[in-house]
């Protein structure tokens, strides 16, 4: 009995534990355990180098998606998203979060053999192939912006922010309005 009793307790905590750290929609990591992660490794910053990034993703049509289909769109669309990232990453090295709504972070230590350039092109392969598909009534499409670490960025919300900083570049770059 008291073995069945430790072991329900021990679900019970793992369920916890999960919940708290995975996104509900789309079954990756939220922003809570992104942060988590990022303070480890931050907590060793002088093993830090170049090799970390840290990229900026946003679903940019979302807000059009709910208002024209429907919030259950919408929901769809982050859940075919989020796996387009996991299609895009390779086997180790990255590290995936639905950071915010429509926003998504993913880290890449290319010291493990991950390589930011080309999660990039796949990512863009894998949303371009979900949109050849026309399963859906529109098309996602993405923008994105990455930095590398360096040791100025001295905390965790440093390099995040650093990263929207590029993103918010390149949005005003395809002519939207950087808002934040």
């Amino acid at each position: 009995y008291m073995f069945t009793m430790v072991f329900v307790f021990v679900i019970h905590q793992v369920s916890q534990s999960r919940q708290i750290s995975v996104d509900f929609l789309t079954g990756i990591n939220n922003a809570n355990s992104l942060l988590d992660y990022l303070a480890r490794l931050f907590s060793k910053r002088s093993d830090l180098d170049s090799n970390l990034k840290l990229i900026y993703i946003m679903v940019d049509n979302l807000k059009q998606i709910n208002a024209a289909y429907g919030r259950n769109y919408g929901d769809l669309s982050l859940l075919e998203f989020s796996k387009c990232l996991k299609k895009s990453v390779g086997k180790k090295g990255y590290y995936i979060c639905r950071y915010a709504g429509g926003d998504f972070i993913v880290v890449v230590n290319e010291t493990c053999g991950a390589d930011t350039e080309e999660f990039l092109k796949n990512l863009d392969g894998a949303v371009a192939g979900l949109n050849a598909q026309k399963k859906y009534p529109f098309e996602l499409s993405i923008t994105t912006g990455y930095t590398a670490y360096n040791h100025d960025l001295d905390c965790v919300n440093a390099f995040i922010h650093a990263s929207h900083e590029v993103f918010f570049e390149n949005l005003e770059k395809k002519g939207r309005p950087a808002v934040s």
